[in-house]
């Protein structure tokens, strides 16, 4: 337990403030939740999508960067061409894959029955008030 104690000493010692707006953050948004589920399941869509977002982000740069270097190799009008044509359906293709994803979270979330919504409320106040209360017992 003094591990664990010293752990969050050092990591969190110096960010007393953060802990303490987000903690309150968290309890004041989970039980907007609670009243109005439909920001609940906003929220999840949201929190879910950008995941996503990350993923395919993270993918159209990796194959910019081969197609940049695939075409560092190359000379001419022709890789020039290419370069353009590859860097314009790279852009078609994030665009793509990212409102396939909006449609499909969005469906998946809309289908999410009220009670999930609300336990997803109550873990997140849960959540807040035990960084608040972890905060004031840790000593900071």
């Amino acid at each position: 337990m003094a591990a664990i104690q010293w752990l969050f000493n050092k990591v969190f010692g110096q960010t007393q403030i953060f802990i303490i707006i987000l903690s309150w953050f968290l309890v004041i948004t989970g039980l907007l939740m609670l009243w109005k589920p439909e920001s609940a399941r906003r929220s999840m869509a949201g929190k879910g999508l950008s995941i996503i977002k990350g993923y395919v982000l993270a993918l159209a740069l990796f194959l910019g960067a081969l197609l940049v270097s695939v075409m560092s190799k190359m000379s001419g009008l022709l890789a020039f061409v290419i370069f353009i044509a590859g860097s314009a359906f790279l852009l078609k293709g994030f665009l793509f894959f990212q409102k396939t994803a909006a449609n499909n979270v969005n469906s998946w979330v809309g289908k999410v029955p009220l009670k999930y919504l609300r336990v997803y409320a109550a873990i997140q106040i849960a959540l807040g008030v035990g960084m608040h209360i972890a905060r004031s017992r840790m000593g900071f």
